[in-house]
């Protein structure tokens, strides 16, 4: 009868620390999960700046497009006829500006092909004119 009951109570006190492991991994979140919400947030947090880049360029589209209206609104105060000016409008309009510095390269590039002096190349871009010179050397170099 002793054996039995050291056993029961070994068995027991085994029993016991199985569940208090058990008990320990339930409440600890797995190294696997915690590597998953690490990535989970970097991937949010990457997708967010992505977005608050596009948003500032869209704004900064806005402001140039502001700066071509008022422009043509002066045109038309000072006695152009409007026909001109829309004429002149639809050939000086900007594109979107460039979302990556590789495509600001290429846009500044363009422009500057197209004969347009560095400062409104900057203008068109919102950007300084020595950032469109060192983009200019930039190409150059490549």
């Amino acid at each position: 009868m002793f054996y039995f009951l050291l056993a029961l109570t070994i068995n027991l006190i085994l029993l016991y620390s199985m569940y208090q492991k058990l008990i320990i991994r339930i409440n600890e979140p797995d190294k696997k999960e915690k590597a998953e919400i690490n990535s989970l947030m970097v991937e949010f947090n990457r997708v967010t700046k992505n977005n608050i880049d596009l948003l500032e360029d869209k704004v900064q589209e806005i402001k140039n497009l502001l700066r071509l209206v008022d422009g043509k609104i002066a045109e038309l105060k000072k006695g152009n006829a409007p026909s001109e000016v829309i004429k002149d409008g639809l050939k000086t309009m900007p594109p979107p500006p460039p979302r990556t510095k590789a495509n600001k390269v290429e846009v500044i590039s363009r422009y500057y092909e197209e004969g347009r002096s560095v400062r409104e190349i900057a203008g068109i871009l919102g950007i300084t004119d020595s950032e469109v010179e060192l983009y200019l050397n930039f190409k150059k170099k490549k």
